[in-house]
Formats: structure tokens, sequence, C-alpha cells
């Protein structure tokens, strides 16, 4: 996933979600929540500011120690601030300053 990511193919990212998922509980939390990341990334790519928002509030409650360490989490919550300049929506501010983006 992260290779398509890289290679600037977000759509084929989200594509492979569907044959990593069944393997998923063979990984460590931390491996899930890089993954549940690197979807974020894509989705945001796409301009799906709405489910970037929700994975990424999703790994604010559930490992807000992991969460607030990433510097992919930083990056996706200063796009999403980009993505939303005009109105930003209080998720996307309460993620940049939960970050310390905002």
């Amino acid at each position: 996933m992260q290779n398509e990511l890289i290679a600037d193919r977000p759509d084929r990212a989200l594509e492979l979600v569907e044959e990593i998922r069944p393997r998923q509980g063979q990984t460590t939390a931390n491996t899930q929540q890089r993954y549940a990341l690197d979807q974020a990334a894509a989705h945001l790519r796409l301009r799906n500011v709405d489910r970037t928002t929700e994975i990424v509030l999703g790994l604010k409650s559930q490992a807000p120690s992991w969460f607030r360490q990433q510097q992919a989490a930083r990056d996706i919550a200063e796009d999403l601030l980009e993505q939303a300049k005009r109105m930003p929506g209080s998720d996307h501010r309460e993620v940049a300053e939960f970050l310390g983006v905002a």
C-alpha cells in the first residue's frame, strides 16, 4: 500500500485495502495504526476529506500517544486544514490542535 502512495497512486493503494484486510488480524496494533494512517493519506489525496477525517479521529481516539508522535499524521492534519481552508470543520481543527499544527 505504501509503495502505491509513494508512486502517487492513491486509488490503487485503496484497492489493496481489500486484499490486505483479511490478514490484518495477524498484525500488531502498531502495524494496524500505520496501515490506517496510510489509508487516510490515500483518501486525502483523492480529496475524500470526510473519510480522512473519520480515520484520523479514530486513530486519535484509539492510540493518542502513538498518533501524536507521527509526522505523517501532522502532514495529513495540515493538508486537511489546507483543503478545508475556507471553512475547516471542528473535527479538522480538533485534530490539528491535538497534533500541534493549528
